[in-house]
């Protein structure tokens, strides 16, 4: 998060007591962007300024925090912008997990294709996607509502590429634990491909190592829960 908050120049901040009496009820958390960000009414350039969608006081209330939860590999929060009445939803997590809350015409035909490139090369991805809440949900009733019901039907927005190096020393210290007999595991929430591509760049894998990938199926159409095994080498092909 706070990369994120570094790279999109935006601020968090704990309300004050003037922000609270501007949203009407108690806000844990305020987002704005940074003061640069926001048009200069000084500069005299009407048509720049009919360009720019930010109002000098543009700021979002945090409302209701659903915090990740690595079962269900997402987040979410309902946020009100400053005068407006209506809430919106905004969702983060695995991509393959975001996608399946959203409308099936807002997720973009090569979603597939465009993640697959970015796992394959070791890249972090998350996925973004946002719902404008009924006008009928009060504050209080978001206070209560389940978290299905929130994020739901909601409209796929983008991804979030992130690039986590590896720090200098680790592929020598995995070589001495190597050396050492002692083995190596990695536990990670990342995508399969993000971590077998890390995995072969610390040299935890090596070269002529072949990886296989199992997946447990449930139950469907009659047929009992099962293994699914494929190469990995099938699931890094190179992008197209």
């Amino acid at each position: 998060d706070l990369k994120m908050f570094e790279a999109t120049g935006w601020v968090l901040e704990e309300a004050t007591e003037e922000e609270t009496a501007l949203h009407n009820r108690i806000m844990p958390t305020v987002v704005r962007p940074a003061k640069q960000l926001l048009p200069d009414f000084n500069a005299g350039n009407n048509k720049e300024m009919e360009l720019f969608q930010l109002s000098a006081s543009y700021e979002i209330g945090i409302v209701r925090q659903f915090p990740f939860s690595s079962a269900l590999q997402r987040m979410c929060v309902v946020a009100r912008i400053l005068g407006e009445k209506k809430m919106d939803a905004f969702v983060k997590g695995a991509p393959e997990v975001v996608a399946g809350l959203c409308k099936p015409a807002t997720v973009p035909a090569d979603f597939e294709r465009v993640l697959e490139e970015y796992t394959w090369q070791g890249f972090r991805v998350i996925a973004l996607a946002h719902r404008k809440l009924e006008s009928k949900l009060s504050w209080h009733k978001v206070q209560n509502v389940a978290r299905d019901a929130i994020e739901s039907s909601m409209e796929f927005l983008g991804l979030i590429v992130m690039q986590n190096k590896l720090k200098p020393e680790t592929p020598a210290v995995l070589e001495d634990l190597h050396k050492a007999s002692i083995r190596t595991v990695m536990v990670t929430g990342d995508n399969m491909l993000t971590a077998i591509s890390v995995a072969r760049d610390c040299g935890m894998i090596l070269p002529q190592d072949k990886v296989i990938v199992a997946e447990a199926l449930p139950p469907k159409d009659g047929h009992p829960a099962r293994l699914k095994w494929t190469h990995a080498d099938a699931l890094e092909r190179a992008p197209e």
